[in-house]
């Protein structure tokens, strides 16, 4: 597998309430990986998955426990919310559309 394409994962933390019950936003955590990106539609996901959502990149990566569905993945300064992750035996196959 070509890990050439590099990329910033970015998760949120789940936000907190005040003593006066207003919002605090979690903490944001990063981390910069090297993955394959391939262009990838709504028509393919449904052939080779069966899932029929919106999507526009297929990445595919080591396991790693940064990556997880509703991740923000920030490539070439564009930005794409994890939709699914349909495959993960030895290593990750992502769909991604952007945002």
């Amino acid at each position: 597998m070509l890990k050439n394409d590099r990329v910033t994962i970015i998760n949120k933390g789940i936000g907190t309430q005040d003593k006066f019950g207003g919002y605090i936003e979690g903490a944001e955590t990063s981390k910069i990986m090297f993955v394959n990106m391939q262009p990838f539609s709504r028509e393919l996901l449904l052939k080779k998955y069966g899932y029929d959502i919106e999507v526009s990149k297929l990445m595919i990566c080591n396991l790693d426990d940064a990556l997880k569905e509703g991740s923000v993945v920030v490539y070439k300064n564009k930005n794409y919310e994890v939709k699914k992750i349909p495959w993960d035996s030895g290593h990750f196959e992502a769909v991604l559309n952007q945002v």
